[in-house]
C-alpha cells in the first residue's frame, strides 16, 4: 500500500474518476485535458493545500469549479494546465483564509478569475492579493492594480 492509498480510500477513487470525466468534458473544447495521473496528483495536492491552509473540507473540493471558471482564460497555457490548476487550487484555500470567510466560494473564484485576467494570468498577483484587494474586487467587479510588485522586473 502506498501513501496515497492511506489517505484516499478506494471509494474516493470512483469519485475521482467521475470528477476527471466532468472536468475534461468542460475543458476539452478549449484544448485542455487532464490525465488520470494528473487528476490523482491534483487530489493529493488538494489534501496538502488544505493541510497547509489549516482547513478541512467535505465533499469533492473546488477543482471542478476552478476548471469551469478558468478553462476559457486567454492567458492559460495548455502546456501548464495541470500545474496551473494545482496552483489555483492551493491559492483558493489560502485566499479563503485571507478574506476571513467574507466571500463565498463562488465569489472568491470570480475574484480570482478577475485578478488572473487583469494581470495577464499572473499567479503571483493572486498569491499577493490581500484582504482589501479581494473584498474590493468582489464589491466592484473590477481588479485595481494598487501599485503592487508582483515579482516582475522593471523595464
Amino acid at each position: 500500500m502506498n501513501t496515497e492509498e492511506l489517505w484516499m480510500p478506494a471509494p474516493d477513487r470512483e469519485t475521482l474518476a467521475l470528477q476527471l470525466t466532468r472536468c475534461n468534458a468542460r475543458s476539452t473544447a478549449f484544448g485542455l485535458v487532464l490525465t488520470e495521473t494528473e487528476m490523482e496528483q491534483l487530489a493529493l495536492s488538494r489534501h496538502q493545500a488544505l493541510r497547509a491552509a489549516g482547513r478541512i473540507e467535505f465533499g469533492e473540493g473546488v477543482l471542478e469549479r476552478l476548471v469551469a471558471a478558468f478553462c476559457d482564460a486567454p492567458d492559460l497555457d495548455p502546456a501548464c494546465y495541470a500545474e496551473t490548476l494545482d496552483e489555483l487550487q492551493a491559492l483558493f484555500y489560502q485566499l479563503k483564509g485571507v478574506c476571513r470567510e467574507q466571500l463565498s466560494d463562488s465569489e472568491l473564484i470570480t475574484v480570482m478569475r478577475q485578478i488572473y485576467d487583469g494581470t495577464g494570468g499572473s499567479l503571483e498577483a493572486l498569491a499577493g492579493a490581500d484582504r482589501e484587494n479581494l473584498l474590493e474586487t468582489a464589491r466592484t467587479g473590477r481588479w485595481e492594480w494598487r501599485d503592487q510588485d508582483w515579482g516582475e522586473e522593471d523595464e
